[in-house]
């Protein structure tokens, strides 16, 4: 319960034809029948709850195809199994996908991740990279656009719903410091009951202030955001992001203090 799992698998559409169209909802199903088989009350414990899942999974296809598979909370073992025992092939959409060598695992706990609070020199930047299509829903709508205080809203609800340790009650009021740098994205739509517009691509994050006790949030829940994913719909296809991150910029005392300072 106190691990995050990530496993990315490469692998490669037996037809060599170009997926053309979103197979998340397959990836979604076919996640739930390899659940089932292991563990059906948890299977079905799953389907049955209300809100986002602690899961995410997508097929990425920049710089090649792997399926990516993120856990924590009480998935956290599946997936780690599930790395050591995946299918050669996989049935998506009426099309074989195979996998083609071994899955790379990347493991953290809650602890390590929230250490980064701590850090002499705090990550107060970072440059997440959306590399399927990603959305946010806002009152009722859908909205593609990275807006911080969604895309880090949404991480932090999560992760006080899911990690056992609790970043404090100042926590939600420092979203507020997380402004968008600089951003290179592209809209997309993607076909599910209807359209959902969406979007690709990368945005630079960075907190105002570079220093004091909630400085490091953003490399901290950017850092989360690899066993999360972003926005909505990461149990079907949406949200897989990279990330990268930094210590932020330091600015002279008397230009913080007089507002002069430059981006």
């Amino acid at each position: 319960m106190n691990e995050l799992v990530r496993i990315e698998i490469p692998g490669r559409w037996e037809d060599q034809a170009e997926e053309t169209v979103f197979i998340g909802r397959a990836l979604q199903a076919w996640f739930y029948r390899e659940l089932a088989t292991r563990d059906d009350g948890l299977a079905t414990a799953l389907h049955d709850m209300s809100g986002e899942k602690p899961f995410s999974i997508a097929l990425r296809r920049q710089p090649d195809v792997r399926l990516v598979i993120t856990a924590y909370g009480l998935l956290a073992p599946f997936v780690q199994e599930l790395s050591r025992a995946m299918p050669d092939r996989l049935l998506l959409n009426a099309r074989w996908w195979r996998r083609e060598g071994e899955a790379l695992v990347e493991r953290c706990t809650w602890p390590d991740l929230a250490a980064g609070l701590l850090a002499p020199a705090p990550e107060s930047r970072a440059t997440m990279t959306f590399v399927t299509p990603t959305t946010f829903r806002s009152r009722g709508n859908y909205l593609p656009l990275p807006v911080p205080q969604l895309v880090f809203g949404g991480l932090l609800e999560r992760w006080q719903t899911w990690a056992p340790v609790d970043l404090g009650v100042e926590a939600g009021t420092a979203l507020d410091g997380i402004v968008v740098r600089r951003h290179r994205l592209a809209s997309v739509a993607v076909q599910l009951k209807g359209l959902v517009p969406g979007f690709v691509g990368a945005a630079e994050f960075e907190a105002r202030q570079s220093e004091g006790p909630y400085a490091g949030l953003v490399g901290v829940l950017a850092r989360f955001a690899r066993f999360a994913g972003v926005g909505a719909k990461v149990s079907t296809g949406f949200g897989c992001v990279d990330v990268a991150t930094a210590a932020g910029r330091r600015r002279a005392a008397s230009e913080r203090a007089s507002g002069t300072g430059t981006e």
